[in-house]
């Protein structure tokens, strides 16, 4: 076998090996990725149920203050 060859012969056996791992490595940063997005996400939703917690909290509290019952306000905020 001439050199030539034998090289040929060598980068033809590592490409897969190479591309196998590029494919790898460039899945790893995807992933990693979307971790970081869903992790976002999740942080944003827990602090927007927080935020409707407080919200329904202060809007009882009002309505227990100026008398109105939850359900009244319920059935107006329905009809209109």
């Amino acid at each position: 076998m001439s050199e030539k060859n034998t090289q040929e012969q060598n980068t033809q056996e590592q490409k897969p090996e190479q591309v196998l791992q590029l494919v790898q490595v460039l899945m790893q940063n995807m992933q990693s990725q979307l971790e970081k997005v869903s992790n976002t996400l999740y942080d944003k939703i827990d602090q927007m149920g927080n935020k409707v917690d407080e919200l329904e909290t202060m809007v009882g509290s009002i309505a227990e203050r100026t008398g109105i019952q939850l359900d009244e306000l319920e059935k107006k905020t329905k009809e209109n």
